[in-house]
């Protein structure tokens, strides 16, 4: 069977190609402009000029900058009504025109009808290539930019149900490496970044990292992508670097940190048998799992949105994590109990209640009324609360899930879900100082991320195992419990 063949060459120089020379032709920019240049910015991109200082003062300082277009190398570019805003120093020179910039948010080629489906491609700058010990990726063939053959690998391939393949890979480019997406079926630009972000966030779950920050979406006549006919460009939320990771192949790296551990060195035979290190023990993830579990984030959004709860939970502060934890926690069991048609139990049977003992308390509230021990406002508030009275609790609804699946909660672990309110409606953990607050704040954040990690993967059908994280960093309690550094799942 012949390599998949990646043709990325034609498609990064027409991004390149964006910044170099001057760009013009502007129509219905509300800002005189000359010596313009694409350019490209920490964040996003703008257009670095000479402008009116008559034209700039003239803008409101919120203004709605219209719908406006531009020309580079004979093609035209739109830039969307509200998507631009223009900065300068503001000052009043003896020429009528000054340094300004125009950063703009979104941009695309004119002469592509992007709410129509295409075959689509997006290149997005990427940190570092790092999954290929991660799961098994399949080989592709690209060319280098001068022009020479070679094989990588690092391919990983989802079939969306119903739609086809969609191929998320690696490209190192003039030094650097990029990140491609390509839709092997037409899609329209909205639903290529569902697909995009289900893809990446199946990677990312496992890496720390999602990739986002901007992105050019290249839209071609077939699925061979030899040409680029137009360019999308928009800039996207910051690039999510998660803080604790949950899987690894690497047991060198667990042997280093628990060999000398103080209270987890115990779990270091686990990994490295009379002290030789089995590396052998997690393998690569399988291409047909990351498959799975891509439609699946794609096909539900609570469970898309509890992954990137879980992942962008641990780069908040520490005062956040364990609230944002107990959310995406809420999520998945609302989702699973849904899906599963379970509930928890009731205090007592739900019809005995409504036959027995709801008439009693109405009973009594309406004497109260009657002999004005209560007034009407009192009286809607006590009946309404009636509704809720043989109510599930939030810690059952929290904790049935896991006994679906076979999981038995810890009392750390069961301490660490009854926090939840608390932490939701701004309460304190316990300790008698800063130190020991941070410390009750960072084992249930950790401790929580851990359950959402178990709940989601088991949904997905992950079935090998992922690092015990309470036990990496040796929190007393698990390690007393002797607790597996490798959790199988």
């Amino acid at each position: 069977m012949s390599l998949p063949q990646k043709h990325i060459k034609a498609a990064l120089q027409r991004v390149k190609g964006l910044f170099d020379g001057e760009i013009g032709g502007f129509e219905r920019c509300p800002v005189e402009i000359e010596g313009a240049r694409l350019v490209d910015q920490e964040r996003g991109v703008a257009i670095n000029c000479q402008a009116s200082w008559r034209d700039v003062w003239s803008l409101q300082h919120y203004d709605r900058i219209p719908e406006f277009e531009f020309c580079k190398d004979g093609k035209k570019f739109t830039v969307p009504e509200n998507t631009a805003f223009v900065s300068t120093n503001n000052d009043i020179t003896s020429g009528e025109l000054q340094e300004a910039s125009i950063s703009i948010s979104r941009f695309h080629s004119s002469d592509v009808n992007w709410t129509a489906p295409h075959y689509l491609r997006s290149v997005q700058p990427l940190e570092r290539f790092d999954w290929v010990h991660t799961f098994h990726t399949y080989s592709f063939e690209g060319a280098s930019p001068d022009g020479w053959l070679y094989t990588s690998l690092g391919l990983l391939e989802v079939n969306f149900t119903g739609k086809g393949a969609f191929h998320l890979f690696p490209y190192k480019y003039a030094g650097r490496y990029y990140l491609i997406c390509e839709a092997h079926f037409e899609c329209t630009v909205e639903e290529f970044n569902e697909y995009a972000f289900a893809a990446q966030l199946a990677l990312g779950f496992f890496t720390d990292r999602v990739t986002l920050d901007e992105a050019y979406i290249l839209s071609y006549p077939g699925e061979d992508f030899l040409e680029p006919q137009g360019v999308y460009y928009f800039e996207m939320r910051p690039s999510i670097k998660g803080q604790y990771p949950i899987f690894t192949t690497n047991m060198y790296w667990l042997h280093e940190v628990l060999k000398n551990g103080e209270n987890n060195a115990y779990a270091d035979p686990q990994v490295a048998p009379e002290g030789v290190v089995d590396s052998g023990i997690v393998n690569w993830l399988p291409m047909d799992f990351y498959s799975r579990m891509a439609n699946e984030l794609y096909r539900h959004e609570a469970l898309r949105r509890a992954a990137g709860i879980i992942l962008d939970a641990s780069t908040q502060a520490l005062e956040y994590q364990a609230a944002l934890y107990a959310v995406a926690l809420e999520c998945l069991a609302t989702f699973l109990l849904k899906e599963q048609g379970e509930t928890s139990a009731y205090p007592m049977d739900q019809k005995v209640f409504n036959k027995d003992i709801r008439p009693a308390f109405e009973k009594i509230l309406k004497e109260a009324a009657d002999t004005g021990k209560i007034g009407r406002e009192g009286l809607r508030i006590l009946s309404n609360r009636l509704n809720n009275l043989n109510g599930i609790t939030n810690s059952g609804k929290l904790t049935d899930p896991f006994d679906h699946y076979g999981y038995k909660l810890s009392k750390e672990e069961k301490d660490a879900i009854n926090t939840r309110n608390r932490l939701l409606h701004g309460g304190i953990l316990s300790g008698i100082n800063y130190a020991a607050q941070f410390d009750e704040l960072y084992k249930c954040s950790l401790r929580l991320h851990k359950l959402c990690c178990i709940l989601l993967l088991k949904r997905v059908g992950f079935t090998s195992s992922i690092v015990n994280l309470p036990v990496l960093r040796g929190f007393a309690a698990e390690c007393a419990a002797a607790e597996p550094i490798l959790l199988q799942l």
